[in-house]
């Protein structure tokens, strides 16, 4: 200490501790101290030893003695050393880690909770602690530490921990590990499962109704080798370069809930053999730009409902070979505006019960048609016009009508067979013409006019016979009814008679024109 003084005395009784009044020889000059420390010699001529010590021949028959002290100034206030050495504790002590808010109650009530402090670190309670006060936050050591990186496993309340002390100072723990016990199991069972290593966490709070828990596990018994990775709740997974996964036999993908993927460029599937999809619900799939199928083989596809195409633009097929078409149910087209279908070669339709066509214009060109069929039905809601050439077959409301130059009939009895225009048709028009003969010899006495019809029997119609000239001008009309009978209407005229009732000569009927209407 710089402040200590060191001074000698000849008197007997000094003591420690006293404040004492110190003159000072050279300077002539005394002051009050504290005496801190003091040594007493004495000598005595009658000692052997103490006799060959002293070095002067005048003080070896003199009895000496004297006091060596150590002092400091009063106004300095005097602190003692400390002569009280810290213990230390050797070796490592086991402990429980607790909570700050536990201290005297029961560990189990707060068993794996967490009470960590900013550092990482955190309380335990000793085994020698009678007053079971829980200790200072204590560090913990990891398997890696640095700076933003490292690893981080917290010991939870309850759990067994090493405690060891740096350099035996109690005031420096370190948790340096862990251990099981009877009250903490063992995750797997042991020796059952001894080929077994794991990292397991446990979920804090516990879930009421299951265990909870995340798990990273290494099976390495031979022929069961395995790695298990188990998330109690979410998985993310950050690549910021590339992932390279490999599989060498069958990969199973189960996902209870949804699955999104997104993929700022391309993506590609190869798959040598099989590959199949089975979707329970609807499938949707959206192609911004073009979309390429390409199948070397066959192309199946089975729809058990609907299955609606819709397309803003164009549809090409190019099919190589055949087309084949099997519809059990209706098929429905519609086609806003112009349809044309070309056929280099033939076109075959088989129809097995009806065929119908309902539109308002239909015009057919070809060099040769031929239509057979057991009973044709043509009808037409004002008119029906067959054209062929300069000549014409004209069926309209007012009757039948021919436009021809010659006209020859077959008729059996020498009349005009004909069958019921419809339901809407109200006239039938007949017309014969025979430009080679004369009508009185083509028709010799009598003029026979019979039609066959699907009116019911009794029923009465109206004949209109008109007779034209050469010029197509009408000379007369003669008008009469008849019933049906036997589906057939008949009805006969003496030519002598219609000349003499109109006043008509003789070789002046050149056409003549029949209608009958109900």
């Amino acid at each position: 200490m710089s402040n200590t003084i060191e001074a000698f005395s000849n008197d007997l009784i000094i003591d420690d501790s006293k404040l004492i009044n110190l003159y000072d020889d050279k300077v002539n000059k005394s002051q009050e101290i504290i005496v801190l420390e003091v040594r007493s010699k004495a000598y005595f001529p009658n000692a052997l030893d103490e006799y060959v010590d002293i070095e002067s021949s005048t003080q070896k028959f003199e009895m000496q003695y004297s006091v060596e002290l150590k002092a400091i100034p009063k106004d300095i206030i005097y602190r003692p050393q400390r002569t009280i050495k810290k213990p230390k504790i050797y070796g490592i002590q086991t402990a429980i880690v607790t909570s700050q808010d536990i201290n005297n109650e029961s560990l189990k009530e707060k068993a794996n909770s967490i009470d960590v402090d900013e550092e990482g670190r955190v309380r335990v309670l000793f085994f020698f602690e009678r007053n079971k006060i829980a200790s200072c936050y204590l560090r913990v050591s990891n398997m890696s530490s640095g700076d933003n990186y490292g690893t981080m496993f917290i010991p939870r309340v309850n759990s067994e921990v090493i405690v060891s002390f740096v350099n035996g100072d109690p005031d420096s723990p370190i948790i340096i590990g862990t251990l099981h016990n009877g009250e903490n199991k063992l995750a797997y069972s042991l020796p059952n499962n001894k080929t077994k290593s794991y990292i397991r966490t446990y979920t804090t709070p516990q879930y009421s109704d299951s265990i909870g828990y995340n798990e990273l596990m290494f099976e390495d018994y031979q022929g069961r080798e395995e790695v298990k990775i188990r998330a109690q709740r979410d998985l993310n997974t950050e690549v910021l370069n590339n992932e390279n996964k490999r599989v060498e036999k069958d990969q199973r993908v189960i996902i209870r809930g949804d699955k999104e993927e997104s993929i700022n460029k391309d993506s590609k599937l190869n798959v040598k053999e099989n590959y199949e999809i089975n979707i329970q619900n609807d499938f949707i799939e959206n192609v911004s730009n073009n979309k390429v199928i390409n199948v070397s083989e066959n192309l199946d596809l089975n729809v058990n409902k609907t299955k609606t195409i819709a397309v803003n633009e164009n549809i090409n097929y190019n099919v190589q070979n055949n087309v084949v078409r099997t519809i059990q149910g209706y098929v429905h087209r519609y086609v806003e505006q112009d349809k044309k279908d070309k056929f280099l070669q033939n076109l075959y339709k088989e129809v097995s019960k009806s065929f119908g066509i309902n539109i308002d214009k239909y015009h057919l060109k070809s060099n040769e048609s031929k239509q057979e069929s057991n009973e044709i039905n043509l009808e037409g809601y004002e008119e029906v016009v067959l054209r062929c050439g300069s000549n014409a077959l004209i069926i309209n409301q007012n009757g039948i009508e021919f436009k021809t130059s010659k006209y020859e009939s077959n008729s059996s009895n020498g009349g005009v067979n004909s069958n019921e225009v419809g339901i809407e048709g109200e006239v039938i028009n007949l017309r014969f013409i025979d430009s080679n003969k004369d009508l009185t010899s083509m028709l010799e006495e009598d003029i026979c006019l019979t039609a066959e019809t699907t009116l019911k029997d009794g029923k009465s119609v109206e004949i209109s016979l008109i007779l034209k000239d050469s010029n197509n001008i009408e000379l007369a009309i003669d008008v009469c009814t008849a019933k049906v009978q036997n589906e057939r209407i008949e009805m006969r005229y003496s030519y002598e008679e219609l000349i003499n009732k109109y006043g008509l000569e003789k070789n002046s009927i050149d056409i003549l024109e029949a209608k009958i209407k109900w």
